[in-house]
């Protein structure tokens, strides 16, 4: 295992270089984004291999009285929303109907917090490798 700590240090640049980009991309999004009150319409439940999760259908109104839906791409078990209960959406003016979203904390920074949480795993994990791969060297 002696290039263990690099891997992991590698792995650290990797998921930080995402974790940037990620966070950057949902910053320009909120930056341009616009407020609408939305209807959540159905909760679809969708199965894979995994898991399975109710994901909410909402429908949202723009200031120009277009009419918008879209489906959450964050799920629940059990669903999170009730028919009809009005939930808050922010979009993009520019493409509405593929950039809505739910305004929740969960849905803007979770993508951002988990590759920033794994990127610091490594690089802690690699830092540690290292000082004791250095340290057997040493002794």
């Amino acid at each position: 295992m002696k290039y263990r700590s690099i891997l992991y240090l590698i792995l650290a640049a990797i998921l930080g270089i995402v974790t940037f980009f990620v966070t950057t991309s949902q910053l320009k999004f909120l930056a341009a984004a616009k407020n609408a009150h939305g209807n959540v319409t159905q909760n679809i439940y969708i199965t894979n291999e995994d898991s399975s999760s109710y994901f909410p259908i909402v429908d949202f109104t723009t200031p120009d009285k277009l009419h918008h839906t879209f489906q959450s791409s964050v799920g629940h078990t059990p669903a999170e929303y009730k028919i009809g209960e009005p939930v808050e959406v922010i979009y993009d003016p520019a493409s509405p109907d593929t950039t809505g979203q739910i305004n929740s904390w969960f849905a803007s920074w979770f993508s951002a917090l988990c590759s920033g949480v794994f990127a610091g795993v490594f690089l802690i994990t690699g830092i540690v490798t290292l000082i004791l791969d250095l340290k057997r060297k040493v002794l």
